[in-house]
């Protein structure tokens, strides 16, 4: 498991957009920082796609 710590705000300040659905999810919406190249969103986004059941029948990895 690899933990992303984001820096300090800057000017005190952090911005992100939360997002709720009427079926009960969250979204969250952040910048990332630098440093961060996104390697280890990607792999939580394909462990994910295969860990979850799928709606419809729809698989996420043959969009990929």
């Amino acid at each position: 498991m690899q933990r992303m710590t984001p820096p300090p705000p800057v000017a005190g300040r952090l911005q992100a957009a939360l997002a709720g659905t009427l079926a009960g999810s969250l979204g969250v919406l952040a910048p990332l920082w630098e440093g961060c190249d996104g390697a280890a969103l990607l792999r939580l986004q394909g462990l994910l796609a295969l860990a979850l059941p799928h709606v419809a029948g729809l698989n996420p990895a043959g969009f990929g």
